[in-house]
């Protein structure tokens, strides 16, 4: 029962690919008789085949956007988030500028510029936001904040031994 069922099923489905969709393209694009055949007379698991893959076709290029989102919501580095949703590096954030050298406003980052090791002042004018922006800046260059931030400190003013 359920093989006739299938078989009629196969048929119906056939005949009407063949009335609305394929048989105007033919027309239109003037495709031989006997190729048409051909193609028409698929076994059914060819058919299977070709609708399964379209659908899996479909369904990769749907999600393709959402996993972009998610793999750029998992990166923490500013830059590196910019550069894979834009494709292209970003600007520096104004507030930046005193804290590199080698940087023209409106270019986009590039391994050449060169940090410089911020003062005490300077870097508590920076919001938290800001230092971590700057410190991902300087691991994007391959460099470890920490030693800048180390040598700030070393720059720190001394309290003499005898003062009080």
């Amino acid at each position: 029962m359920w093989k006739v069922f299938i078989s009629d099923y196969y048929q119906a489905l056939r005949k009407w690919l063949w009335e609305v969709i394929i048989g105007p393209i033919v027309v239109a694009v003037g495709l031989p008789q006997q190729i048409v055949n051909k193609a028409i007379n698929i076994p059914i698991w060819g058919w299977i085949i070709i609708g399964l893959s379209t659908v899996f076709i479909g369904q990769l290029l749907a999600y393709r956007s959402l996993w972009l989102k998610l793999r750029t919501d998992a990166l923490d580095n500013w830059i590196e988030k910019y550069q894979m949703e834009k494709g292209e590096l970003p600007t520096l954030p104004d507030y930046l500028h005193p804290l590199v050298a080698n940087y023209k406003a409106g270019q986009p980052v590039s391994k050449d510029i060169r940090i410089i090791t911020p003062s005490g002042q300077a870097w508590n004018k920076l919001l938290p936001s800001q230092q971590k922006a700057w410190r991902d800046l300087v691991r994007w260059k391959g460099e470890e904040p920490e030693d800048y931030l180390e040598h700030m400190r070393q720059m720190f003013p001394k309290t003499p031994k005898g003062a009080k």
